[in-house]
C-alpha cells in the first residue's frame, strides 16, 4: 500500500489516465479537462480499481465524473478518506468533555 499523499495520489491519477487514454503523461496535469483527456467509463472502472489497490481505498467510479480536473479529483479522494478519521477524533474529544462533566 501507497501512503496516501495529494502528490503521490496525483501522480498515480495522471499516470493511470496516461496508460488508459493514450494521452502522453508528460502532458496530463492536475488541471487537465478529464473531458478532453477522452476516459471512458470502463476505463475509469479500471482506473478506479488500480488507484484503490495502490492505495488501499474503495474508490467509486462514478465518483471521476462529479469532477472536472485530475486535481479535482484528487482532492475529494484525499477528503473522503480522511473524513471519517478526522470526524471519529473530533467526536472522541467532545465525548472525554462531556463525559467528566466540563
Amino acid at each position: 500500500m501507497t501512503e496516501l499523499t495529494r502528490p503521490l495520489f496525483l501522480e498515480a491519477l495522471c499516470a493511470q489516465l496516461a496508460t488508459r487514454t493514450g494521452v502522453p503523461r508528460e502532458t496530463i496535469t492536475a488541471d487537465s479537462e478529464f473531458a478532453l483527456l477522452g476516459l471512458q467509463s470502463v476505463d475509469a472502472v479500471l482506473l478506479c480499481t488500480a488507484l484503490g489497490e495502490d492505495f488501499a481505498l474503495e474508490i467509486d467510479p462514478s465518483d471521476i465524473f462529479e469532477h472536472d480536473t485530475p486535481g479535482s479529483f484528487a482532492d475529494a479522494v484525499i477528503a473522503q478518506a480522511a473524513g471519517p478519521a478526522i470526524c471519529a477524533q473530533d467526536e472522541s474529544a467532545e465525548d472525554g468533555r462531556t463525559g467528566d462533566g466540563q
